[in-house]
């Protein structure tokens, strides 16, 4: 499945919502990614922490968003992150970030009660939402701090108290309600002094694991039902691996997955589970136009093919979920460009770039032998599928194939050389897809 996250979900202007609703149904995403801010709900410290209905709160914001996205079928995740003063910890540095310094775990699943509760399909007319993912990137100061004391790391055995205290929370609603990790940024530092650790680091000592993958003693084992990453690339395309073997861009994903099995093998995960999905619940890069000062400023043909290249490298090494940020560049403030985020499937002014295609109707293939291609695509619609070549001035077919609506769809080739390809089903093409040797 494909998904979108977008702040103009979340805008007081009802005309806003819809049009970014309509065009992420139109984009075939299947499930949105909304930010509840602890602190911007809990406008006061609350007297019933857990009760969704505690005065303190102000869920107007994500009660929009969540009515409007279920309305259209649409699928949420509430992120929830960004804990108010009253769950911090006292003795905060002036440089922490708000809401970031040892929040409190127990507040936090407080908290997390109360949104399940509010979501759970049966209180004030509101939908109900299944899925629930903890903090923002904790492996970040930005987000959880402190990172490290020293060379002695600490933010991921706060986060697994926070983790567990969510989960429980969540959980106390429905059994069935879904835990997602905190997705983790793709990069990070060495101590001392580092304010970003190294995602897979993260990852081991969250789930209780040594260097070398083996069970290691925890005071908690973790609780969750998925483990959420963002394998994004600011150095390059989706081959490109992070130079450093703890960081975890797009083609390293494959090492979350096999930290993640070995925590299931050495029961160091604490449930009944005996399997758990993987989930990148970020991933972008930003175009050039408008961008020009930006970390990767990609031409929007080649920003079009990594978005679908992205997409199949993902689902190869096991993502289940990939939900691409934003759905719509952000408006460019002129004396400060360097704040917008121009990695949208859109530009701000509302024209599509060819991403949004390549996200709507992602189609790539790749080389398996010297006679033999692999056909990697998602289909917007059910029906019969051509997977045509091009020949001289037109397109030929060479496979066809039936297809369900925004399913998957593989197939194999007796193609030698290079070769311009597409999809077509419904009357409607994927991208040319260039096949390079």
């Amino acid at each position: 499945m494909t998904g979108l996250d977008e702040s103009r979900y979340q805008s007081t202007d009802s005309v806003t919502r819809s049009e970014s609703f309509d065009k992420t149904i139109e984009a075939k995403a299947g499930i949105v990614r909304i930010v509840v801010g602890w602190s911007g709900v809990a406008l006061g410290k609350p007297t019933d922490p857990s009760s969704p209905a505690d005065p303190a709160y102000d869920f107007s914001s994500p009660d929009r968003a969540v009515a409007d996205a279920s309305s259209r079928g649409l699928e949420v995740i509430l992120t929830i992150t960004g804990a108010p003063a009253y769950a911090t910890g006292s003795d905060a540095p002036a440089d922490a970030p708000p809401g970031t310094w040892k929040p409190d775990p127990a507040a936090f699943g407080d908290f997390a009660q109360a949104v399940a509760a509010r979501y759970s399909g049966s209180f004030a007319g509101l939908p109900r939402v299944r899925y629930f993912e903890a903090w923002n990137e904790p492996n970040l100061s930005f987000a959880l701090t402190p990172q490290y004391v020293g060379t002695t790391s600490i933010a991921p055995d706060h986060y697994r108290l926070m983790l567990n205290s969510f989960y429980a929370g969540i959980k106390a609603v429905h059994a069935d309600n879904v835990v997602i990790t905190g997705g983790l940024a793709p990069y990070g530092d060495d101590p001392p002094g580092s304010a970003r650790t190294r995602p897979l680091f993260f990852f081991r000592e969250l789930l209780c694991l040594d260097k070398h993958l083996r069970r290691e003693n925890c005071d908690a084992r973790p609780r969750f039902d998925i483990l959420a990453h963002h394998p994004i690339n600011t150095s390059g395309g989706p081959r490109r691996s992070a130079a450093h073997p703890d960081d975890v861009s797009t083609p390293d994903f494959k090492q979350v997955r096999r930290t993640l099995r070995a925590a299931e093998r050495a029961g160091t995960i604490a449930g009944d589970k005996k399997r758990h999905q993987l989930w990148a619940t970020e991933l972008w890069w930003e175009t050039n136009p408008p961008e020009t000062e930006g970390f990767l400023d990609v031409g929007l043909r080649k920003h079009a093919r990594w978005i679908a290249e992205a997409l199949y490298v993902l689902w190869k090494q096991g993502a289940k979920v990939v939900i691409y940020l934003p759905l719509r560049d952000s408006p460019r403030d002129p004396a400060r460009p360097e704040l917008s985020l121009d990695s949208g499937l859109i530009f701000a002014g509302g024209d599509p770039k060819p991403g949004f295609q390549a996200f709507r109707f992602p189609f790539v293939t790749e080389r398996k032998s010297k006679q033999e291609l692999l056909a990697w695509g998602k289909s917007p619609a059910a029906g019969s599928l051509q997977i045509e070549r091009r020949v001289g001035g037109g397109w030929k077919t060479i496979k066809r194939l039936k297809v369900g609506d925004n399913k998957v769809f593989t197939a194999r080739l007796r193609l030698r050389g290079k070769a311009k390809l597409r999809a077509t089903v419904a009357g409607e093409h994927s991208l040319v897809w260039s096949q390079r040797r």
